[in-house]
């Protein structure tokens, strides 16, 4: 009896709490159970991660200061190593040129600045090229060695070629003398122009500046600007004379460089025993050369016995011609180019003659002018 109260009473305390269970209040319960065991399951969370990050502060910390003292020590080495290698080497760059050593320079870029500068200082240099380029190393030397940027110089502007220049003032474009920069040649060219600025219309002296190059310093004779003026004075002032002695000997444009033979004047250009003598008879030995008197080509080539005789006749150009008769040989045939100067005949006495004479006329467009107005007028 006892066994089936007992019994009765568990079925009673189960089927009790199965209708609290199912009850809101029971819910409610039975809520509040898995939030406190949620609440807790994160509690132990937060207090495991408190404590990872307990160890972990703890793991780094110690590994900090150990990580600080090999660093600390690391440096303190390092700094007396430094100071060893100071006490007995200094930085420096190795200068090299194919290969092989040539010095020793503090700092590149410096010794490359000093390097233009000394170069530019050299007289009349318009600029250079280094033919061999050289490398730079970077080096601990000992201190007992020396820095020999001098001796670098040396040996580097040694390979470098090295182009000058100068300044030409010319003359009817050929060149006089020689200064030394642009301002002095335009200066000295501006005074000369208008020195020579009145000459004769019919003068034509070109005077001018131009650059000049050369690699050899010893090409050129740089002048001062006072002594170049006085040497371009001179060749200006002689070229005027000339031009003004070969303006006497030209006529329509044709310089008459020549006089045709070397003898005397035995009859002049004008009346003669009531005729008019179209030319100049000059005297001279049987057969004495006989010259062009200016460039051209032989227009007419007549051996004859009477009148003009034995004749040549050259053109010139600008209707300028000239007759050379009473030859005693002809050396030139029609067509031939002839130069001032050259020979074209032998004197003679042929034709209407008294004696060994060159009779020698100017035609300017066919008609005869008077020869010593141009040639024996001296």
């Amino acid at each position: 009896m006892e066994e089936k109260r007992r019994n009765g009473t568990k079925l009673q305390y189960i089927l009790n709490l199965t209708l609290y269970i199912s009850s809101y209040k029971g819910i409610e319960c039975i809520y509040n159970l898995k939030i406190d065991k949620l609440y807790g399951i994160i509690n132990k969370s937060h207090e495991n991660k408190r404590r990872w990050m307990f160890i972990l502060r703890r793991g780094v910390l110690f590994y900090g200061k150990a990580a600080f003292k090999v660093l600390c020590i690391l440096t303190l080495a390092i700094t007396i190593i430094i100071a060893i290698v100071l006490l007995k080497y200094k930085p420096a760059y190795k200068v090299l040129i194919d290969g092989e050593q040539i010095g020793l320079v503090e700092n590149v870029q410096e010794f490359e600045k000093n390097f233009d500068e000394k170069m530019n200082l050299i007289k009349y240099m318009a600029f250079y090229s280094v033919e061999k380029v050289p490398k730079y190393e970077f080096a601990f030397v000992s201190k007992e060695e020396d820095v020999n940027e001098d001796v670098v110089y040396e040996k580097i502007a040694a390979n470098t070629e090295i182009t000058y220049s100068a300044y030409a003032i010319t003359v009817d474009g050929e060149e006089e003398v020689y200064v030394g920069n642009v301002e002095e040649a335009e200066k000295l060219v501006g005074e000369l122009s208008k020195k020579y600025a009145k000459n004769d219309e019919d003068l034509d002296i070109n005077i001018g500046v131009h650059q000049v190059y050369t690699q050899n310093a010893e090409d050129y004779t740089i002048d001062k600007s006072s002594l170049a003026k006085k040497e371009v004075v001179k060749v200006v002032d002689k070229k005027l004379e000339e031009e003004h002695e070969n303006k006497k000997h030209t006529v329509n444009g044709i310089l008459l460089a020549q006089t045709p033979v070397n003898g005397v004047i035995t009859s002049r250009y004008g009346s003669r025993w009531g005729t008019t003598h179209m030319g100049l008879d000059i005297g001279a030995p049987m057969g004495t050369d006989i010259h062009a008197a200016a460039d051209g080509k032989v227009e007419k080539v007549v051996n004859s016995n009477v009148g003009y005789g034995n004749l040549v006749v050259i053109s010139h150009g600008n209707g300028v011609q000239t007759y050379y008769a009473h030859c005693s040989k002809l050396f030139v045939k029609k067509g031939q180019k002839i130069s001032a100067g050259d020979i074209i005949a032998a004197v003679g006495s042929t034709g209407d003659s008294t004696g060994p004479h060159c009779h020698f006329e100017i035609r300017l467009n066919g008609s005869a002018i008077n020869p010593q107005e141009y040639v024996y007028n001296n």
